[in-house]
């Protein structure tokens, strides 16, 4: 059984956070930026990005991160895992967006 630090203990600890913001950023910038790319007369389309696909994204990354650190072995293949998942999130944030916005 291998022993770890107390340092690399508290980076694997920590992956949750890490996974949160990654995929949380990605949400917030494909929320924020596609309704002012499909929609720019509308005033209200970054807050979307604000208060919706920014927040639920951090929260997924969240629970991705945890579930991650418990399964992966390896922090690479949880890394791309999670970047992954981040542009996976975005496209679907994006496609929400622009659809809506054809639909109108």
């Amino acid at each position: 059984m291998q022993e770890t630090t107390k340092q690399e203990s508290s980076s694997q600890n920590r992956f949750w956070l890490l996974a949160a913001t990654i995929i949380g950023a990605a949400g917030f910038l494909a929320g924020y930026l596609a309704p002012i790319l499909h929609t720019p007369g509308a005033n209200q389309g970054p807050l979307f990005g604000i208060f919706f696909s920014g927040p639920l994204g951090f929260a997924l990354g969240a629970g991705l991160g945890f579930l991650l650190q418990r399964c992966c072995r390896s922090r690479r293949q949880a890394m791309i895992v999670t970047i992954l998942a981040a542009i996976t999130f975005a496209a679907c944030m994006w496609a929400l967006v622009y659809f809506d916005s054809r639909a109108a």
